[in-house]
């Protein structure tokens, strides 16, 4: 039997989340409920500083970074996931902009500097 396109892509996500990442991170559950939990602080902090705001690129990055911060409170040292988080952070650093003591300023609309 010749499978359709969202049988194919629904199998492979039931063996990749019902198996190497239940594994690895434990329920799924668990995961989230810490990624909620780290979401929640930044959120707050954020709202703290800012009041009413609105989400922005850099913020999307660092929140991928506290994603793989939950995961490595389940598995400390997990070499994929601290990788993942210093790209996600070498993003966040390239979508802020702002000139340092390290670069020239880049405008957030030109995704080429």
């Amino acid at each position: 039997m010749i499978e359709s396109a969202y049988e194919e892509l629904l199998a492979k996500a039931l063996e990749t989340v019902g198996g190497d990442r239940r594994k690895v991170y434990g329920a799924p559950v668990e995961n989230h409920q810490r990624i909620a939990w780290l979401w929640t602080v930044y959120m707050m902090e954020r709202s703290k500083k800012e009041g009413e705001f609105q989400l922005e690129p850099r913020d999307v990055a660092i929140m991928m970074i506290l994603v793989k911060v939950a995961r490595l409170m389940a598995t400390p040292g997990h070499f994929d996931s601290l990788v993942d988080v210093a790209g996600y952070a070498a993003l966040a650093w390239e979508m802020e902009g702002r000139a340092s003591e390290y670069r020239e300023a880049s405008p957030r609309s030109d995704p080429e500097k």
